[in-house]
């Protein structure tokens, strides 16, 4: 007679029912051997009620069998106590994972968490977590001058919005002009159309007559939608065909329009 029992539902019911005859200790590096070929369900059932609540790794391994088995709260309960227990890995996983969630309180937590623990990347994630807060104080202005001064290029061009629309800072548009030219010369697309904006509606000296077309030639040919509609809107304004500055070509985004 045929045995139709399903090989996997097998393992994982001989594993149920050995658990009380079985040493906690084998039964955790059971659990590590399926966790390592991520066979998270059996690993779950392995580490489950074995595992002590000391035990960094196999905590934080708990709270990703169960993240991968979707019981989010469990992972979170998990992941939580091995960061507790000074876990990096499980820190960076709960910031990532909360951002994801946009829960941003909860990821701007955990990256403080991480950037207090010395992981330089934690920057990033609590830089984008304020910014949906829409918390523009010290700490995110500290932080994007921080990774501007370092050459960050979209740092550069958050700290040049911040001081555009005056945001955590007094509105300074010399200021603002500084960070968006770093940004720009790295080329930054947006910034470079941000820059030609700002000659065009005189919030900072021209250089020159043809000082807004250029930036925004400069963006639209690096790709930027928002850089080619402005290009052309500034051409309308002047009345001018594309011919009519000095230097000039045509865009390779016009090239191919009849």
């Amino acid at each position: 007679m045929k045995n139709n029992t399903n090989p996997a539902t097998f393992v994982s019911e001989a594993l149920r029912r050995c658990k009380p005859y079985v040493p906690k200790w084998l039964y955790r590096r059971i659990g590590d051997r399926f966790f390592k070929r991520k066979q998270y369900a059996r690993a779950l059932l392995c580490y489950t009620g074995t595992i002590c609540s000391k035990d960094r790794l196999r905590c934080g391994r708990l709270g990703i069998c169960y993240g991968e088995t979707s019981n989010e709260e469990r992972m979170e309960h998990f992941l939580s106590q091995a960061a507790d227990l000074g876990s990096r890995d499980a820190m960076s996983l709960l910031a990532e994972h909360f951002y994801t969630m946009h829960n941003s309180e909860k990821a701007a937590y955990w990256a403080r968490r991480m950037y207090a623990a010395g992981m330089d990347e934690a920057r990033y994630l609590l830089i984008g977590s304020l910014q949906a807060l829409e918390c523009y104080d010290e700490e995110l202005i500290g932080l994007l001058q921080e990774l501007a001064e370092q050459g960050d290029r979209e740092a550069r061009f958050a700290l040049g919005t911040c001081y555009l629309e005056g945001k955590g800072v007094a509105r300074d548009y010399a200021k603002a002009m500084v960070w968006y030219l770093l940004a720009a010369r790295q080329g930054h697309p947006m910034v470079q159309n941000n820059v030609g904006y700002m000659y065009e509606e005189k919030l900072i000296a021209s250089p020159g007559p043809d000082a807004a077309a250029v930036w925004y030639l400069r963006a639209a040919s690096n790709g930027c939608r928002l850089g080619q509609e402005n290009l052309e809107e500034f051409y309308r304004k002047k009345n001018l065909g594309y011919f009519g500055f000095r230097e000039f070509r045509i865009p390779k985004w016009r090239c191919h329009v009849s």
